[in-house]
């Protein structure tokens, strides 16, 4: 599916421009068409996963859930199985997902569209607070990178969160392979985010993946907020009876028809591809999926963090 190769003298090949990714050693024109692979690891049996395996076959997505049956063996373990799929993988689009608290709300078309128009190799999600691997103890070490980030982005979902990537495949193996001695992989971005940020870009617009995260991250007094309340819930269906008040999270709704469902975040204006609620948000899932599944939607009955 690859149309040109890795330019790795660095000399700019011209293109069609909305055809090109150029990062700092490859330049690659993919075919239009791509289709996105979503790859994910889940061990067992949980409720969550079959919300994200419905959510993603209602829109016609391909995926491939790795690691069942097995016993979970950390993050440096399921970037080695990312890896084992991606050295295998031809030249496309792919997408790294969690799976459990991950529902996708758009097409693939509409999350290519929207990637292609970023024109970089890697996107990753971003998040408000910066509370990951050592980042949570270590304060001086977190003081320091958090102003390094806030210098260089004025949204707050700055932070890496490395439960939804997207990217080509030659580039999120240059990136995973830089990763594999990190023992909580998230924090290892951050650190390769910092010392190089053409690495891969965060989603700090929420233009891709939304990071509705349960708890306000510790120590950070601006970003005390419920992240709930920075997010519109809007309803897209067949036929429309609908009731939703600007800037809260849910109201009384009654509807028919197919449910198409949108979350905009009332910061940066934009209504993201995929949700992803870390943290053990539970609640804020429920809430979302019982919407956007309807009666098939799998309740998390579990609570607090996992």
């Amino acid at each position: 599916s690859i149309i040109g190769k890795a330019n790795m003298d660095l000399t700019y090949q011209k293109r069609t421009p909305d055809k090109r990714i150029l990062s700092a050693d490859v330049t690659y024109v993919l075919q239009p068409s791509e289709v996105p692979l979503v790859l994910s690891v889940c061990t067992e049996d949980h409720p969550g996963l079959i919300n994200f395996k419905i959510s993603l076959a209602r829109l016609g997505y391909e995926y491939l859930i790795l690691g069942r049956g097995e016993k979970w063996g950390g993050w440096k373990w399921r970037t080695a199985k990312y890896l084992n799929i991606l050295a295998n993988c031809t030249e496309r689009i792919v997408v790294l997902s969690d799976a459990t608290d991950v529902m996708f709300v758009e097409p693939p078309s509409e999350l290519v569209r929207k990637f292609r128009k970023m024109k970089v190799p890697i996107v990753m999600g971003g998040e408000r607070g910066l509370c990951t691997g050592k980042f949570k103890y270590d304060l001086s070490a977190r003081k320091e990178m958090v102003n390094i980030y806030k210098k260089r982005d004025s949204f707050a979902y700055r932070f890496p969160n490395a439960g939804l990537i997207i990217g080509y495949t030659t580039p999120l193996l240059r990136l995973l392979s830089m990763n594999t001695e990190a023992v909580d992989d998230q924090a290892g971005f951050v650190s390769l985010h910092r010392d190089t940020p053409s690495l891969f870009k965060i989603d700090s617009e929420t233009k891709l993946f939304a990071n509705i995260v349960q708890d306000a991250p510790l120590f950070e007094t601006n970003n005390e907020v419920d992240e709930r309340n920075m997010w519109k819930v809007e309803l897209k269906l067949d036929i429309t009876i609908a009731t939703q008040k600007a800037g809260e999270w849910l109201s009384s709704t009654s509807f028919v028809g197919t449910r198409r469902l949108r979350l905009r975040n009332l910061e940066t204006g934009n209504s993201p591809c995929i949700l992803h609620f870390p943290g053990g948000n539970w609640e804020s899932y429920n809430e979302i999926g019982s919407l956007l599944l309807g009666p098939i939607h799998q309740k998390i009955e579990l609570v607090g963090k996992e």
